[in-house]
């Protein structure tokens, strides 16, 4: 069986005259593509992967225009940051988990995470570990 992304390009590209597989054809199509592309690639990670999945589409079909591509391209590396940043906060809750609360069961550290909220708070990933009824420990206001 392959793996399909069940995902299309919505018809309002096609409707505005928008063809993802090759070059725009006239300086409006251009200045639709630059400015959706610009502005799916500069804010939250929902555009980022909404460009990731549009180019999969796009080259799954056979071709894929250079804008486009290039907007794939900056959006994967984005994402890929933001990953490692996640993956590393993780890990680091996990260690703390394990370490602090001697739990080696998988189950329980991940339960204890995702009651935690998982939440990265000024700090450092100690903190992490704070229970949402717990209350905080009081920061200092000296220097």
């Amino acid at each position: 069986m392959k793996n399909v992304v069940p995902f299309k390009a919505p018809e309002t590209f096609e409707r505005l005259g928008i063809n993802w597989a090759k070059e725009p054809a006239t300086e409006h199509e251009r200045s639709l593509r630059e400015a959706f592309l610009d502005y799916e690639s500069c804010y939250l990670p929902d555009g980022l992967v909404s460009v990731l999945l549009l180019s999969i589409v796009c080259q799954r079909r056979g071709s894929i225009a250079t804008d486009l591509q290039a907007a794939a391209e900056f959006a994967e590396i984005m994402l890929a940051i933001k990953s490692r940043k996640h993956q590393d906060d993780v890990m680091q809750a996990i260690h703390l988990c394990l370490t602090e609360r001697g739990s080696a069961d998988p189950k329980d550290v991940s339960f204890s995470l995702r009651e935690a909220r998982l939440r990265v708070l000024p700090g450092g990933a100690d903190r992490m570990l704070t229970h949402s009824h717990e209350p905080r420990p009081a920061q200092s206001t000296e220097d």
